[in-house]
């Protein structure tokens, strides 16, 4: 459980099924299954959202932001836009 904003100036791995309340920043990211974010994910390169992953915690309170490609597996939930060079739905 993380309660505030992560901001790494490398990539970003996230365990299964963590809880973060608050945004995500780094080159790029890796959101593994069953997460919980509250904010936005911003990546300069790429994002990746594992099955059961959620963003935001409701209509308008989450966003995907990437430089590169989006990458979202069928059982995930985003709770705002998603802005990216290429969209990869799974």
């Amino acid at each position: 459980l993380i309660q505030g904003n992560v901001e790494v100036d490398g990539n970003l791995k996230i365990g299964k099924k963590s809880k973060i309340f608050g945004d995500v920043v780094a080159k790029r990211v890796v959101v593994g299954e069953g997460t919980f974010i509250s904010g936005k994910v911003s990546a300069h390169q790429d994002v990746e959202l594992k099955d059961a992953v959620i963003v935001g915690t409701g209509p308008g309170k989450g966003e995907v932001i990437a430089g590169g490609i989006v990458k979202i597996a069928n059982s995930v939930a985003v709770f705002g836009n998603v802005s990216a060079n290429q969209v990869v739905t799974e």
